[in-house]
Protein backbone atom coordinates (compact mmCIF):
# COMPACT_ATOMS: atom_id res chain seq x y z
CA UNK A 1 0.00 0.00 0.00
CA UNK A 2 2.80 2.42 0.95
CA UNK A 3 4.64 1.57 -2.29
CA UNK A 4 1.55 2.46 -4.33
CA UNK A 5 1.32 5.84 -2.61
CA UNK A 6 5.05 6.48 -3.16
CA UNK A 7 4.68 5.47 -6.79
CA UNK A 8 1.74 7.83 -7.22
CA UNK A 9 3.69 10.80 -5.85
CA UNK A 10 6.75 9.92 -7.95
CA UNK A 11 4.48 9.99 -10.99
CA UNK A 12 3.06 13.35 -9.95
CA UNK A 13 6.55 14.82 -9.55
CA UNK A 14 7.60 13.40 -12.93
CA UNK A 15 4.56 14.93 -14.63
CA UNK A 16 5.10 18.32 -12.97
CA UNK A 17 8.71 18.35 -14.17
CA UNK A 18 7.50 17.63 -17.72
CA UNK A 19 5.27 20.72 -17.78
CA UNK A 20 6.49 23.60 -19.94
CA UNK A 21 5.80 26.65 -17.80
CA UNK A 22 5.28 30.02 -19.53
CA UNK A 23 7.77 32.80 -18.95
CA UNK A 24 6.98 35.72 -16.65
CA UNK A 25 6.85 37.99 -19.71
CA UNK A 26 4.26 35.74 -21.40
CA UNK A 27 2.13 35.60 -18.23
CA UNK A 28 2.36 39.41 -17.90
CA UNK A 29 1.25 40.07 -21.48
CA UNK A 30 -1.48 37.44 -21.36
CA UNK A 31 -2.76 39.05 -18.16
CA UNK A 32 -2.82 42.44 -19.90
CA UNK A 33 -4.84 40.96 -22.76
CA UNK A 34 -7.35 39.47 -20.31
CA UNK A 35 -7.59 42.77 -18.41
CA UNK A 36 -8.15 44.71 -21.64
CA UNK A 37 -10.82 42.25 -22.77
CA UNK A 38 -12.59 42.58 -19.41
CA UNK A 39 -12.54 46.38 -19.63
CA UNK A 40 -13.83 46.40 -23.21
CA UNK A 41 -16.50 43.83 -22.35
CA UNK A 42 -17.55 45.85 -19.30
CA UNK A 43 -17.85 49.01 -21.37
CA UNK A 44 -19.96 47.21 -23.98
CA UNK A 45 -22.26 45.77 -21.31
CA UNK A 46 -22.56 49.17 -19.61
CA UNK A 47 -23.48 50.85 -22.92
CA UNK A 48 -26.05 48.16 -23.70
CA UNK A 49 -27.49 48.49 -20.20
CA UNK A 50 -27.73 52.27 -20.55
CA UNK A 51 -29.31 51.95 -24.01
CA UNK A 52 -31.92 49.41 -22.91
CA UNK A 53 -32.73 51.39 -19.76
CA UNK A 54 -33.21 54.56 -21.81
CA UNK A 55 -35.37 52.72 -24.33
CA UNK A 56 -37.58 51.21 -21.63
CA UNK A 57 -37.93 54.57 -19.87
CA UNK A 58 -38.93 56.18 -23.15
CA UNK A 59 -41.43 53.41 -23.86
CA UNK A 60 -42.96 53.71 -20.38
CA UNK A 61 -43.21 57.48 -20.70
CA UNK A 62 -44.99 57.13 -24.06
CA UNK A 63 -47.37 54.52 -22.65
CA UNK A 64 -48.23 56.84 -19.74
CA UNK A 65 -49.10 59.61 -22.19
CA UNK A 66 -51.59 57.45 -24.05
Amino acid sequence: MIEKIKGYFRGVVTEIKAITWPSKKKVYYDSLVVLAALIVGGIIIALLDYGFASAFKAAITRMEQI
